[in-house]
């Protein structure tokens, strides 16, 4: 039987960007097009600030769960949790950690993927993934060529 997979899903500029107003910095289809082939018919997990940036619309043909430390958070087609503990109970199937930042550094000891879009060039915003993951933990096991502007990067845990 295979083990679950968490699996923290991300792209970022050179400058280590990541956000802007809980949302990206930049338009690129390409990212948009991976981000939504690695989490199509899956189960993501993001923080409420992220999900307000998307509206407060779920993804389509996705499990949604939605942390957030208000007890009284309400949002339509989601499943909302008030903690890591919670969110990782909720089904046994792999959870894709789609952001934000504090949601990512939350669930960094519980990962065992990486999955790392690198935009080139620098854009402007206001949250930096900065140091969150140790990559010397991780093993790079994928890499694919997304277009002259992005580069998938998959990594797994070292055992």
């Amino acid at each position: 039987m295979n083990k679950r997979k968490i699996i923290a899903v991300w792209a970022e500029d050179e400058k280590g960007l990541i956000g802007k107003d809980n949302g990206l910095p930049w338009k690129k289809p390409e990212d948009l097009k991976h981000f939504k082939e690695t989490t199509i018919n899956k189960t993501i997990v993001m923080g409420s600030k992220t999900f307000e940036g998307l509206g407060k619309k779920a993804l389509p043909e996705r499990t949604t769960i939605v942390l957030s430390k208000d007890l009284d958070y309400q949002a339509d087609n989601v499943i909302i949790c008030n903690s890591i503990t919670e969110a990782l109970n909720i089904t046994n199937d792999d959870l894709y950690i789609v952001g934000g930042k504090a949601i990512y550094k939350a669930f960094t000891p519980n990962l065992t993927n990486l999955i790392k879009t690198e935009i080139k060039g620098s854009y402007e915003g206001d949250t930096y993934i900065d140091d969150i993951f140790d990559y010397s933990k991780y093993e790079l096991e994928y890499s694919k060529e997304l277009s002259k502007d992005a580069i998938a990067k998959y990594y797994k845990r070292l055992l």
